[in-house]
């Protein structure tokens, strides 16, 4: 999965820098995560989402997915 994190934290203005300090942690693993080298864990990713006030979807890039609708 491809996280929208560079695109949503550019959108803000944010740094790197500032966002991981806000997060609490590393420049460098929130470079490694925008570049997708790896990949937080649930408590970052939400902890990433709150300190940059979108919705867990929307970081994801899944918030405009409609569900299957076959019956």
């Amino acid at each position: 999965m491809q996280l929208r994190l560079r695109e949503i934290r550019k959108e803000k203005q944010i740094t790197q820098q500032a966002l991981a300090q806000q997060v609490g942690v590393s420049q460098g693993f929130l470079s490694d995560v925008e570049n997708g080298q790896c990949s937080p864990g649930l408590d970052v990713f939400i902890r990433i989402a709150s300190a940059l006030g979108c919705s867990l979807d929307n970081l994801a890039g899944t918030d405009n997915i409609l569900p299957n609708s076959e019956g």
